[in-house]
């Protein structure tokens, strides 16, 4: 199971001279296995993730390097992302998988969302291994589990099909932006359901003040309002 507590971000706009290559913070480009999610905050470093950003398209891409690696070593995400997106596409670098994973393991540790997405399909693409992954499945596992047991989850929609899941984020990427999602993975009827959270919440009253002021696109269904001990239980017994 998948999961990653994160601290909630203004996301910049893309370059489109970068998209495809290097971005800042994607929140919702995502989604794997077993999610928390709450998106990054921006700190002092911005204006050096800005330096390499322009040196990125003056196509310097060894002075983007140094700068970003400078600060990946100091633990910013956004730095360590752009580090692993360079490696994993080889986009003025020589592709390294093993690069790309240190760096994607790092951000994705500090909560950047697109990092895990990425892992995941590093993972899918057979370029890494369970065991590449596991220190970061290992810590995500416990945070779930750490949430209050007594507060409230609002369940927005469960599949079998993790690409379905996917699907559903992306087409309401706009809509979601805005919340605290917790994506996980829970075994009901013998099969493992991927499911969507918005919360936690401490008491039910705000879980139900939280569902009435959904757009329309994710109140539709009328989503069901969960104790957190509840989820727990079941993603314990879920995907591992």
């Amino acid at each position: 199971m998948l999961q990653t507590q994160l601290n909630k971000v203004r996301t910049p706009e893309v370059r489109p001279s970068m998209k495809g290559y290097i971005s800042r913070p994607d929140p919702l480009g995502l989604c794997a296995c077993a999610l928390a999610l709450t998106l990054l905050l921006s700190t002092p470093a911005t204006a050096g993730i800005e330096q390499g950003y322009d040196a990125f398209d003056r196509g310097d891409v060894v002075g983007a390097v140094q700068i970003w690696r400078s600060l990946a070593e100091q633990g910013n995400a956004t730095a360590q992302f752009n580090l692993g997106q360079l490696y994993r596409l080889g986009n003025g670098v020589k592709a390294d998988d093993r690069e790309a994973l240190k760096w994607y393991l790092l951000a994705a540790e500090g909560g950047m969302v697109s990092a895990q997405y990425n892992l995941i399909l590093m993972y899918e693409e057979g370029r890494i291994s369970p065991e590449d992954i596991a220190p970061l499945l290992a810590s995500a596992n416990n945070q779930l589990q750490q949430l209050p047991p007594d507060d409230y989850l609002l369940q927005i929609i469960a599949t079998p099909n993790r690409e379905a899941l996917d699907r559903y984020i992306k087409a309401n990427k706009s809509a979601l932006q805005q919340q605290q999602l917790l994506v996980a993975a829970i075994r009901r009827d013998d099969k493992d359901w991927h499911v969507l959270f918005f919360g936690p919440f401490s008491d039910k009253e705000s879980a139900r003040q939280a569902r009435d002021a959904l757009p329309e696109a994710l109140g539709k269904d009328n989503p069901w309002i969960r104790t957190v001990s509840s989820v727990q239980a079941a993603a314990g017994s879920g995907l591992d």
